[in-house]
């Protein structure tokens, strides 16, 4: 990539200013299409949420040690 990199940075001086403007363009578009496309391929919230379902089996009474957690943190 560093190469590629060097060498448009060297062609860009050969070029006149409606040439580079047209080619910022291009690649300024060219790099909003791909991030678009990447942010489109991450998971929704919805589905993130259910990945452990059924997974846990929780008690009847979670909050049985509530009075013991917050003396441990200072909060009683």
């Amino acid at each position: 990539m560093s190469v590629a990199l060097v060498n448009i940075e060297n062609q860009i001086s050969l070029i006149s200013l409606n040439e580079q403007i047209n080619l910022m363009a291009f690649l300024a578009n060219a790099i909003k299409m791909n991030t678009e496309s990447v942010l489109q391929t991450k998971p929704n919230a919805l589905d993130r949420i259910g990945v452990a379902k059924g997974k846990f089996i929780i008690g009847d009474d979670i909050d049985f040690c509530n009075d013991e957690i917050a003396e441990m943190f200072g909060a009683s």
